[in-house]
């Protein structure tokens, strides 16, 4: 999967679940076995969807990119927040916090990890310059 389409995926993916905890917070989490259940704990959930439609808009906004450098730099930051994302997510299964549908969450966070990882890692391509 090239660049732009890894970015408008996670864009396009992530903007539901930003839309719903950030207008929607107890009964998004509550999908997720998880009770919002006092004003303090109903922000944090609203701040979780507003930093994930940080990350949809950013990613939205990355996939214009050309440059092969700024694409890995931009990548493997992502790839670093994701595989963040995949290991609160984990450690919420291994305590309970989280239902079976947590599982869905480590799948997304695991392929979209595993995406941003491989781009940037990928091999830079020689310039035109250092062909002569």
């Amino acid at each position: 999967m090239n660049f732009h389409t890894l970015a408008t995926c996670a864009a396009m993916l992530s903007l539901p679940f930003g839309a719903g905890f950030l207008l929607l917070p107890v009964p998004s989490a509550a999908l997720y076995g998880a009770s919002l259940a006092d004003p303090g704990t109903q922000l944090l959930g609203r701040y979780f969807g507003s930093e994930i439609l940080m990350y949809a808009a950013a990613a939205w906004s990355l996939r214009a990119l050309r440059d092969a450098g700024a694409q890995r730099r931009g990548a493997a930051w992502i790839a670093a927040a994701t595989a963040a994302g995949l290991a609160v997510t984990l450690l919420g299964l291994r305590d309970g916090t989280l239902t079976a549908l947590g599982w869905s969450s480590v799948a997304l966070y695991g392929a979209f990890a595993a995406g941003w990882l491989r781009l940037a890692l990928r091999p830079a391509l020689p310039r035109v310059a250092d062909v002569r």
